[in-house]
């Protein structure tokens, strides 16, 4: 993903998202921190990428662990999210898609409160496509270590690590079985890395 220009991701529950990746560098979160100023989650195994800013349009299905603030929850029917010009535009779904719509508002209020339009519109900013690389991370319920399973996908709303669109969250929501393309390039096939 580090020199794609376009990425695709679908997954079997509905996701068929494409963003602009030209000109950012894809991130592993490898666990080497050895130098000052270095950080890292435990478990490792992850690759990260922030979409360009405004370029995402289509659909995520969010059908694996999402992070919710208080807690991480997998919800029982996919949560849809229609994403248009890198912004989450409508979030459908049960019980679930109702608790994300509910941080997203309070994301949304902090920055309009705060005067600060900018985080405010990037509270529903597509922030991320993070895919798990750790061939030992198990679904446990926890996003910390479900989104590094092997052959996931997770993707972010509101900030990004490339700092070009603040915001006062960042919400991990994995999808499962996801085939990736990186200029058209088949990356992974529902789920399974290729070679």
């Amino acid at each position: 993903v580090n020199a794609a220009s376009e990425i695709r991701v679908t997954t079997p529950a509905g996701t068929d998202v494409t963003f602009s990746a030209r000109g950012r560098k894809a991130f592993a979160e490898d666990g080497d921190i050895r130098y000052p100023g270095e950080w890292s989650d435990l478990p490792v195994g992850e690759v990260r990428i922030s979409p360009v800013v405004g370029t995402a349009n289509g659909t995520i299905a969010f059908d694996g662990t999402m992070d919710l603030v208080e807690r991480s929850v997998i919800p029982k029917t996919p949560v849809q999210v229609t994403v248009r010009d890198g912004l989450a535009a409508e979030v459908r779904g049960s019980k679930e898609a109702a608790m994300l719509r509910g941080i997203i508002r309070k994301g949304e209020e902090l920055a309009r409160n705060k005067d600060l339009p900018a985080y405010e519109k990037n509270a529903r900013n597509l922030g991320e496509l993070g895919i798990g690389i750790n061939p030992s991370a198990r679904i446990v319920g926890n996003l910390i270590e479900d989104e590094k399973v092997c052959g996931t996908a997770h993707f972010a709303i509101g900030y990004d690590y490339d700092n070009d669109a603040n915001a006062f969250i960042h919400l991990d929501c994995l999808v499962l079985r996801p085939s990736i393309w990186a200029d058209g390039k088949l990356i992974i096939k529902d789920g399974r890395l290729r070679e």
